[in-house]
């Protein structure tokens, strides 16, 4: 008779995140829906239109026309009007700036625009909450000949754009306590300049103060930026300051103009070292060695002279850190599933960037079974053949006027923003830059306009229906520039290629999964919630050979668990639940190592392997004693009913 132990192997899908909670948050929106393919949600400006896309498309759109009422409403109402932009997309344009920081809920009528629907789809989306920052831009002499009067430009910083009316009524100026009107200069709604002229020298130091008032463009408390305006007849360094970007420039404000004709060499040294430098008014530009690195400390002489002919009252010392970051992007974090509650946010970190580059991939559910027989979740060998490009777009990372992006920042990325994820579908998120969105400070930059690019042809485009090169990832591009030799230099083209890309396999899905597989072929599958741990019922899960052909199927019971005989060697796992989907690979050398512990058992190749035990009372010489027999169910139903005679010797 052939019996053994239960030997476990187990296997358990890496979790890209984990969140362990029981308080229960209203979803973000409608449930996967086949006919929607993107929509609005997450933080979008004040400005946005809302946007929703349809699979296919749909029979009464008239690109330009617009939407007729009750198809799309909001919750709290929003002014505006809705319009097809194609066949498939309608997009809301607010006819006013909306709220800051206000949640609004979204609902489109698909019963009035798609055969057999019978629900609307919600999704929702924020408005950005709005914040201020001052920083002060300018501050000197209105002249060489008149600086006993000064002149500030100040930067006023919002997280949001607003209104320009807005920005200068709650934001108040003073000067020694008299309220000042500035000039106003507004760019792009985010950045405003306010320029405060004739400021006087005194007799003594002057507080010019600048007011963000608590309200609309600063909702939790007022904000309030002094600055020191120096006596007359007084002649000290204000400040200093370091720029990276485009290239490295220590920037030094003087109280009063320098003398324009004096040769300032050896007046400033930078770690024994001279620069090149430049006077303009009040200001002195020094131009360091643009291979510069670490922590360097600058010497200015008191010898330096304004345009009076006075010096210093004593020579000036300063610390500057040179970081200058090689421009990357790294995405935080491993594995590959992604709960899917309230969206689907990746955390990456970036460097030396004003932008990344998005690139999303869709590996179709029908064709995950043939994608794994090549690849582990997170692979993408022969992707091509499974998958195709759904998405790609620029993300600005330099709204926050408060990050010093020539370090090492951490963002996140709301996938929901850009594809309505398909539960049972794999999407692999790439990020990229290009050399016009980093800031690495090169020279000669200063000549050159980034603004301008140059008008290449989209290498995406029919890359994704050739049949030849599907071991490709990315479309092939020439670059006729690239010098291997400069790959690893951020100056030249060669440093932007494919290489400095990052991606990440995303399959959103709240199935976790543990399988046991003994000697023989039954396996034990336990699927559990990621979001809140509790075991999973009448989960289907079904077992495939590498083939594809299935070879076992089942249901788990209210303990989350099926035990299944597989027909064949097994490969491949699939649960469903509903529209989620979890899947695992099963063949040999994707078990976790279980080296640190003996789990080689022992198998009985002939008889009964049994444990002889008996109770602790009743041991007393010439009393009766019972005996047990503790053995493998699988054995008491084969050898039972039975006599058992044991022998003492």
């Amino acid at each position: 008779m052939k019996s053994s132990f239960f030997r476990a192997i187990f296997l358990l899908i890496i979790i890209f995140f984990s969140a362990c909670h029981s308080d229960k948050k209203e979803a973000a929106h409608s449930p996967f829906h086949p006919a929607i393919s993107a929509f609005t949600s997450g933080q979008i400006s004040v400005k946005s239109s809302v946007m929703v896309e349809f699979t296919s498309p749909v029979n009464q759109a008239v690109p330009g026309r617009s939407v007729k009422d009750g198809i799309i409403s909001f919750s709290p109402s929003i002014k505006g009007e809705a319009v097809w932009a194609d066949d498939r997309t309608i997009v809301f344009k607010p006819s006013e700036l909306l709220p800051s920081g206000k949640k609004f809920k979204t609902e489109i009528a698909l019963q009035r625009l798609l055969p057999d629907e019978k629900e609307p789809f919600f999704f929702t989306f924020q408005t950005i909450q709005q914040n201020a920052w001052l920083s002060p831009e300018n501050i000197g002499p209105l002249s060489v000949s008149d600086y006993k009067k000064y002149q500030a430009a100040i930067k006023v910083a919002l997280a949001d754009v607003a209104n320009n009316k807005l920005v200068e009524t709650n934001v108040k100026v003073k000067y020694n306590g008299d309220p000042r009107e500035p000039e106003w200069f507004h760019s792009d709604g985010r950045n405003h300049i306010l320029i405060v002229n004739d400021i006087t020298r005194g007799e003594n130091e002057g507080i010019l103060s600048v007011t963000v008032k608590e309200g609309p463009l600063s909702p939790d408390e007022e904000q309030n930026l002094k600055i020191s305006i120096p006596p007359a007849n007084t002649f000290k360094i204000l400040s200093s300051r370091l720029e990276t970007s485009p290239r490295k420039v220590i920037t030094i404000a003087f109280s009063d103009p320098l003398d324009p004709g004096q040769d300032i060499s050896g007046l400033f040294r930078l770690s024994g070292q001279d620069m090149n430098w430049n006077i303009d008014n009040n200001l002195v530009e020094l131009y360091p060695d643009e291979d510069i690195t670490g922590e360097k400390t600058l010497i200015i002489s008191e010898d330096v002279k304004n345009v009076s002919g006075r010096k210093l009252s004593g020579r000036g010392e300063f610390t500057f850190s040179f970081s200058s970051e090689k421009p990357a992007v790294e995405i935080i974090g491993d594995g590959t599933v992604m709960p899917y509650s309230d969206g689907l946010f990746m955390p990456f970190r970036a460097v030396s960037l004003n932008a990344v580059r998005v690139r999303i991939i869709k590996i179709y559910e029908h064709n995950i079974g043939h994608f794994l027989q090549v690849n582990q979740l997170g692979g993408e060998n022969q992707l091509k053949r499974s998958g195709r490009l759904v998405h790609k777009q620029r993300i600005e990372i330099n709204t926050d006027p408060t990050l010093d992006l020539t370090k090492w920042n951490t963002f996140s990325l709301d996938l929901s923003r850009f594809i309505q994820p398909d539960p049972g579908a794999i999407y692999r998120v790439e990020l990229g830059f290009e050399k016009s969105d980093a800031i690495y400070p090169c020279a000669g930059d200063d000549q050159e306009d980034n603004s301008v690019q140059t008008d290449h042809p989209d290498p995406e485009e029919g890359f994704w229906d050739e049949t030849d090169n599907y071991y490709s990832v990315y479309p092939y591009r020439y670059n006729p520039d690239y010098r291997w030799s400069e790959r690893n230099n951020p100056c030249s083209d060669s440093y932007y290629t494919s290489d400095r890309r990052v991606a990440r396999n995303v399959l959103a899905s709240n199935l976790g999964l543990l399988v046991k597989g003994g000697t023989g072929n039954e396996l034990l599958v336990t699927v559990n919630d990621l979001i809140s741990s509790e075991p999973l019922a009448n989960v289907e899960v079904e077992i495939f050979n590498l083939q594809m052909v299935k070879i076992g199927e089942g249901t788990t019971n209210k303990e989350g668990q099926a035990s299944i005989t597989a027909d064949g060697v097994p490969f491949l796992l699939i649960a469903r639940d509903g529209k989620q989907r979890g899947y695992l690979r099963l063949d040999d050398g994707q078990a976790l190592a279980l080296d640190r512990f003996d789990v080689s058992g022992e198998t009985v190749k002939e008889g009964l392997r049994g444990f002889i035990f008996r109770g602790t009372r009743g041991m007393e010489t010439g009393r009766l004693t019972f005996l047990s027999l503790l053995c493998p169910s699988k054995a008491r139903r084969e050898h039972f009913p039975q006599i058992i005679r044991l022998r003492l010797s």
